[in-house]
């Protein structure tokens, strides 16, 4: 699924990686409209009728900061960076899983909610495939400049417990991967409080 900031066809595939509107808002609605259909599944009710968080699924979020696109739109112009951009998007989002919902949240940067994780460590493999998609000696390369990818990865309700807070601890660990090197997976940071 893609939000609304990068609007997709889903007959023809072809996607927008313009950001629209306020893309950190739309990612903190699909956050609490995942959130409330996971809490609104049978068996997810207290008898009173009001969400019982700890028994929901874990949320992951994925904030990623794509590295090198400054040196294409140098090199190449702006609108090479932009295909650039929806190439990458369209990767992305053949990576992720179904129900996955990627955004493009900045000027270089994406967002992947992943709603539904049984056990967190299984978002760490999926982080890995999206940098890896980037590089896949499979497809032509993306371009001639390299590039690559800082992924950070906060969860709901472990990390924090608004949409808010799981994006501010996303963005934390991103620019921990980044601190760390670039190019790299973070989680959020144990020292960070929630």
């Amino acid at each position: 699924m893609l939000l609304p900031v990068m609007a997709t066809s889903s007959a023809t595939g072809d996607c927008d990686a313009s950001p629209k509107g306020d893309p950190a808002g739309q990612l903190v609605h699909v956050i609490d409209d995942r959130t409330i259909a996971i809490a609104e599944r049978p068996g997810n009710k207290r008898a009173d009728g009001y969400q019982n968080i700890l028994e929901n699924p874990h949320v992951g979020l994925l904030f990623i900061d794509i590295e090198g696109t400054k040196a294409v739109s140098d090199l190449h112009g702006m609108a090479a960076a932009d295909a650039l951009l929806i190439e990458i998007a369209r990767r992305f989002r053949e990576t992720a899983r179904e129900g996955d919902v990627l955004a493009r949240i900045g000027e270089h940067a994406f967002a992947l909610a992943i709603p539904d994780v049984d056990d967190p460590r299984e978002v760490a493999p999926l982080a890995q495939r999206l940098r890896d998609a980037l590089a896949d000696p499979a497809r032509p390369p993306l371009t001639d400049t390299p590039i690559g990818a800082s992924v950070g990865v906060a969860f709901y309700p472990d990390d924090a417990d608004d949409p808010a807070g799981v994006m501010a601890a996303a963005d934390a660990a991103m620019y921990a991967a980044k601190g760390a090197g670039n190019n790299r997976v973070s989680f959020k940071p144990l020292a960070q409080a929630a």
